[in-house]
């Protein structure tokens, strides 16, 4: 791994494992934290990256894709959730498992993304490929109506 994507990667490990450590505690907070603050993390390094005009391909698309993916994850995974927000009631159930679908998707493709781009850290795509699994588990509970507490 090149000098430059040390940070970057680091920084990956610790919000992936901010997830996951949500998930084990069953604490939806550092789950969304994690995933509000990992694509924040890709959203800065790339918009960096362009502005210093280090691009991977020819002007720089990979950088706006991403900057535009994780821009999106970024803002549905904003941590705070209202108190009063009721994860049963039929319509908040849909949009929730949209949600988590557009959150699955997003690390899905980003997954095969770098998998197909060997000059990438590949250690990257095992990132992605948690959070895409949190998200399918994460779509299981809602089929099945386990929904956990919100915590503020």
């Amino acid at each position: 791994m090149e000098n430059e994507m040390l940070i970057p990667m680091a920084l990956a490990g610790i919000f992936t494992a901010l997830a996951v450590l949500g998930v084990l505690r069953r604490n939806p907070l550092f789950v969304r934290l994690g995933f509000f603050l990992f694509g924040g993390m890709i959203v800065t390094f790339n918009s960096l990256g362009l502005l210093a005009g280090e691009v991977m391909y020819e002007g720089g698309l990979v950088e706006i894709m991403s900057i535009g993916i994780f821009l999106c994850q970024t803002i549905i995974a904003y941590p705070l959730v209202p108190a009063d927000v009721d994860f049963n009631h039929p319509a908040i159930k849909t949009m929730g498992l949209r949600i988590t679908l557009t959150l699955f998707i997003i690390n899905a493709t980003a997954v095969w993304m770098i998998l197909a781009m060997p000059e990438f850290p590949q250690i990257a795509a095992l990132f992605h490929g948690i959070l895409a699994l949190i998200m399918g588990m994460r779509i299981a509970m809602i089929a099945t109506g386990q929904n956990p507490p919100v915590h503020k």
